[in-house]
């Protein structure tokens, strides 16, 4: 079933507070068919969780504490970690880049 925006937005939120609760959140990236309006049932909802916390550490440590956070809230969010160093100089991950000219972005994780 397709979740209407509000819904997504509410999922989103409960996931960022989530993991404010023990990282730092900078911002969180919302792309995808669900950014693009056209999500279809089965679609997931596409993030990018920027944070300092990302800086150190593994890749794919990062992913799977991401999924384990996100699984709590719901089995729809598919996080992808990145570093604000990332974000301000996409030419590091040039898919972030990509993603980041389309995203619609949160910022109520400053909060």
């Amino acid at each position: 079933m397709v979740k209407k925006a509000e819904e997504v937005d509410s999922l989103i939120k409960s996931f960022a507070e989530e993991l404010k609760k023990e990282i730092p959140v900078q911002k969180i990236y919302l792309f995808g068919s669900y950014a693009t309006g056209n999500p279809e049932p089965g679609s997931d909802i596409d993030l990018i969780v920027v944070s300092s916390f990302f800086a150190k550490g593994r890749h794919i440590s990062h992913m799977q504490y991401l999924f384990r956070k996100a699984s709590k809230i719901s089995t729809l969010i598919e996080p992808i970690p990145a570093t604000p160093s990332e974000v301000k100089n996409p030419d590091k991950r040039v898919f972030i880049g990509q993603i980041i000219k389309t995203a619609k972005s949160y910022n109520f994780a400053l909060k």
